[in-house]
């Protein structure tokens, strides 16, 4: 079987022909006008589905879930780069587990690429991962090097912990990360040496996303229950309780500022 049969397997459903390319929007939230955008249409491809977003000075980091790579946003030039592609750190490429089951759509287990990232507070590092795990490393200036190769780049990523399948991530100003495990309804927090405790296990935690510390060192949690939806149900019914939550813990954690 070769790579390039490989690579289109993992890959996601096709966006519409018609269909607009992602953009990054800036508000001004004095106004609530759009600010700037950014269209993505130069860093994508017919798989994309652009996901999670973090900064570090004037480049953006962008992951790309729907066909793995990492997307380089330069705001100073406007160059876009797709680094990364299909590479080992970027690829969901094990099964994906939440409370209990294993995740399957139309029939066929759930691929989510490239997904959580957060920029470490001194700015040296990002970490990233696929949403199945496990969570790697990278130098920023490695990333933001459009002279590296890509067998270079791919060389300077590194294994940082075997991290299970996560709905989302945050990172405190001491450099720990809040990586929500789906599978068992918690959330780990992992020093910058890799040494994981569980802040909590609560069974209201159903695919805890998107985790944020705002500047008063709160912890917020949406719980978003994406695994209960209809589409990662085997007849197609959702299993979604309403209301759906977000949480909060007030941690008196560094915030990253």
């Amino acid at each position: 079987m070769g790579r390039g049969f490989r690579e289109r397997e993992r890959r996601g459903p096709p966006s519409p022909h018609n269909g607009a390319p992602a953009r990054l929007l800036a508000f001004d939230i004095t106004t609530g006008r759009v600010a700037h955008a950014i269209s993505l249409r130069a860093a994508s491809t017919p798989h994309s589905y652009m996901d999670d977003i973090r900064f570090h000075g004037d480049t953006i980091f962008v992951t790309d879930a729907g066909d793995p790579a990492l997307v380089v946003v330069n705001l100073s030039t406007g160059a876009q780069r797709r680094v990364l592609a299909h590479d080992r750190s970027t690829t969901d490429d094990r099964p994906m587990y939440a409370e209990g089951r294993m995740l399957i759509a139309h029939g066929r287990q759930v691929r989510i690429h490239a997904d959580q990232l957060e920029v470490s507070p001194d700015g040296q590092k990002l970490y990233f991962q696929p949403s199945s795990g496990p969570m790697w490393v990278v130098p920023t200036t490695a990333l933001e090097n459009p002279t590296l190769s890509a067998a270079d780049l791919s060389h300077a990523v590194t294994l940082f912990h075997d991290t299970p399948t996560t709905g989302g991530t945050a990172i405190d100003g001491d450099g720990n990360l809040y990586v929500s495990d789906v599978n068992r309804l918690s959330i780990l927090r992992i020093t910058p040496q890799g040494k994981t405790t569980t802040l909590i296990h609560d069974r209201r935690l159903v695919w805890a996303d998107a985790m944020w510390i705002d500047s008063h060192g709160m912890l917020w949690i949406p719980a978003v229950q994406l695994d209960r939806t209809a589409t990662f149900q085997p007849d197609g019914v959702s299993r979604l309780h309403l209301p759906v939550a977000i949480y909060t813990m007030d941690l008196h954690l560094k915030p990253v500022r």
